[in-house]
């Protein structure tokens, strides 16, 4: 019987139309395989608000927080500014100009202090020119670091921040009394 069914199969296979068909023709496509992944940035506060001491001038800390995701970049900067040169801090009739007061901050790779909060950068992004404070490289690590410009920027950030008014015990007998507000705005750039 076993000798009959592999006869049967090999009758079947030589004489049945198509048994040995190969494929004569073909097509092929080619597919794209795409994947995004997108760049970010962020930023935070702690700390609350910055509170001048009205005996000192000098503000409390506050501390910035950064993190990035990013591909090939030269810098990752971080900006503080005011929303006005002449009026960085207001009680209405009278004003504290920005270049009156100066930034004090301390990063991983950088630190700075004195210097008025008048700069102009011309960054843009809603960068106030003469009203900027100091720039911050928090792109810089601690070991001296930079940005990679040519491949992935993985890293992350905290800046420690405070404000000091220029020769306070001679410019408070310039103003007149009252309570100064204004508003400090950051952000944080990558080129």
């Amino acid at each position: 019987m076993k000798k009959f069914s592999a006869l049967l199969i090999a009758a079947l296979v030589l004489f049945v139309p198509g048994a040995n068909a190969q494929l004569a023709t073909g097509s092929s496509i080619s597919v794209s395989v795409v994947v995004n992944v997108t760049s970010s940035i962020t930023l935070s506060t702690s700390g609350g608000s910055l509170n001048f001491d009205g005996t000192t001038g000098t503000t409390n800390n506050i501390a910035f927080a950064t993190s990035w995701s990013l591909g090939p970049t030269t810098s990752i900067k971080l900006y503080t500014w005011f929303s006005s040169p002449t009026a960085a801090l207001s009680t209405g009739p009278a004003n504290i100009p920005a270049s009156q007061i100066a930034a004090t901050f301390q990063s991983p790779g950088t630190s700075g202090s004195g210097t008025p909060c008048n700069q102009a950068f011309g960054v843009g992004n809603g960068v106030i020119d003469g009203a900027s404070c100091s720039v911050i490289d928090v792109g810089r690590g601690s070991d001296g670091s930079t940005p990679n410009p040519a491949g992935n920027n993985n890293g992350s950030a905290n800046v420690t921040y405070s404000l000091s008014i220029l020769n306070f015990p001679t410019y408070k007998t310039t103003i007149g009394a009252g309570a100064y507000t204004g508003t400090l705005s950051a952000i944080v750039i990558s080129i």
